[in-house]
Formats: C-alpha cells, structure tokens, sequence
C-alpha cells in the first residue's frame, strides 16, 4: 500500500436473522465489539467512514447516514460517495469479525495496482463476498441507475462495472477471513470455536 486509502464500514444491516441485534455492538473476543475490531485492523486508512449506523461516531470515523433507509449495502455505498470526496473506498463490513489489518493492505495494493471500478473478493469455493473490496468512484452512474431501476443487489452492480475478483487465498490468506455472522448459529459457532488457534 503505497499512499492513504479512505474505508467504510458498512453497518446499515437490519440483523433480521440475529433477531434484530445490532451486529456493530456485538461482543468480540477481546472484550471488544465488533465494530471496534474492524475499526483496529483498519488503522492504517483515513478517513474512515461508518454508512447507516444509527448510533454516535466512533472516535475516528464519520458517520454517513443512508440517502434511503433500509435499502442495503449499494445504497450503503452510494450515499458514502454522495457525501465524500474521495476517488475510492475500501469497503468492509462490520459482520466480518477475522477481517485484518494485513488483508486490508493488501487490497488496497491491488487496487493501486489494477483499476478496475470494482474488486471484490472470491473465496476459494467461487463464492464472492461483494461487501469486502475496493469500489472507485466510476461505479456511481451504475450505483444511480440500479436504484433508479430498482436492482439494488451488490451483484447487479457488478455485472454492469469493470470488475475484478481477487483470490486471497492464493496469496496466503486463510479462508476464515470471509466468515460472516448472520444468524445466531454463526455468532455460536464463532465464540464457540476461534480457527485462529485450532
């Protein structure tokens, strides 16, 4: 990583599977919460912008509040563009507790390396995780025009961009980064079990 990144973390998400919990507040292992966690491992970007969060502001972080309520991670995305002035963003999202400093650096190299609009990640089953990349700026029209449209799947997005899907694992990167906690099971499973330390 060559030169200052900006990042957002995105925290808009209702948590219907966790019974409405919000996934920010959630206890990590550290006596820390989720959101604090992310927070820490993305210390090397300025400024970090925290999109849909209803609560204060983190220490370090601006909150941009979502244009439309309640419509997911594009709009998420789009209002952070509308009200910053920053060519691109790494983008993490807060249910994502294994996230690290390293893997952040190395997205954010490359994206300083391909320039594409778009790179998100694949894991090594083919499954891509939209939500942890790198988007540019070029991505606005089509982030206008599928909300116009009412196509507000981070997939959609894709499909109509210059996209590039990066592999970590080839690089190193443990599968376990891309685990999410959507549902009560996941949140179990990831007190119940830190891969980290088998």
């Amino acid at each position: 990583m060559k030169k200052q990144w900006a990042a957002v973390v995105l925290a808009g998400g209702a948590g219907r599977r966790l019974g409405g919990r919000d996934k920010t507040k959630l206890a990590y292992r550290e006596q820390e919460s989720f959101l604090e966690h992310i927070l820490k491992e993305l210390q090397d970007f300025s400024p970090i912008y925290l999109s849909g969060h209803p609560g204060p502001s983190p220490q370090r972080t601006w909150l941009i509040a979502d244009k439309l309520s309640g419509m997911g991670p594009m709009v998420g995305l789009w209002s952070v563009f509308s009200a910053c002035g920053e060519d691109a963003l790494l983008s993490v999202p807060c249910d994502m507790p294994y996230f690290s400093r390293d893997l952040a650096s190395w997205l954010a190299s490359a994206a300083e390396a391909f320039k594409a609009d778009c790179l998100v990640c694949r894991d090594n089953v083919g499954r891509i995780h939209p939500l942890c990349g790198v988007y540019r700026r070029s991505c606005v029209p089509h982030m206008e025009a599928c909300i116009r449209e009412g196509k507000l799947s981070m997939r959609e997005l894709l499909s109509r961009t210059e996209t590039i899907l990066l592999e970590p694992q080839k690089h190193g990167f443990p599968e376990y980064l891309f685990m999410n906690i959507n549902t009560a099971e996941d949140l179990r499973l990831f007190y119940a079990h830190d891969p980290r330390n088998p």
